[in-house]
């Protein structure tokens, strides 16, 4: 009889290894300038998001990185996967004093919702006279560009990393396609892990609890 092999968990220094190989194959493939040091960035990126215990923690620093990372960029917003309402919802931005619309998308929805349906990337230069403007961003936002990239764990859609350039001088390019890509694969490994962190929490504290209470009904009998 075959014996179940338990499943093991990369650990933060298998993903920076794993990072900084794709990073060295962008690198030679003349994707990333010489002497950018974009590989300590990557890894020093990928280190912070995966030691990050505290979910809204995680995702904060997620999208401050990710602005911090693309020149051209200077606003960025999450939407996280809600599998049972089937829809994308807005969980944090940064980058702007402009209030985020609370509007949960669906799959096909927009820039968002067409990079969760096709599970890849979508650079739009144009967003107002593109076929993926929302009336109620295009009226918030105004005229802008758009990168969004997928954010997937395994065959699990985790949520969408969208960066948006209103103000930047510099356009987005296919680098940084590129390395937006690199960042939402670690992202979406440290989300899921944070949430399943978080998810063994709360388990434990609802069995402390029913141990409290079968403790203080056995006391009183």
């Amino acid at each position: 009889m075959k014996q179940e092999r338990e499943e093991v968990k990369p650990s933060a220094s298998d993903w920076v290894a794993q990072l900084q190989r794709r990073v060295v194959a962008l690198e030679k493939a003349a994707v990333a300038p010489e002497g950018s040091g974009l590989l300590e960035t990557m890894a020093a990126l990928t280190t912070a998001l995966i030691t990050e215990p505290r979910l809204a923690v995680l995702l904060q620093r997620l999208v401050e990185q990710a602005v911090g990372l693309i020149p051209a960029a200077d606003t960025a917003m999450l939407f996280l996967w809600d599998a049972e309402r089937e829809r994308l919802v807005p969980e944090v931005w940064y980058g702007t004093d402009l209030p985020l619309p609370r509007i949960p998308l669906r799959l096909g929805e927009g820039v968002t919702g067409t990079v969760a349906l096709r599970r890849q990337g979508l650079l739009v230069t144009d967003y107002l006279h593109s076929p993926y403007a929302l009336p109620v961003f295009a009226e918030h936002f105004g005229p802008h560009a758009v990168l969004a990239e997928p954010l997937l764990h395994g065959a699990q859609l985790v949520g969408v990393l969208v960066l948006n350039n209103f103000h930047r001088q510099v356009p987005f390019t296919p680098r940084d396609q590129q390395l937006l890509a690199l960042l939402a694969t670690q992202a979406a490994a440290a989300i899921a892990t944070a949430r399943l962190r978080e998810a063994r929490q709360r388990h434990l504290e609802r069995l402390r609890t029913l141990t409290h209470l079968l403790q203080h009904i056995t006391a009183s009998l």
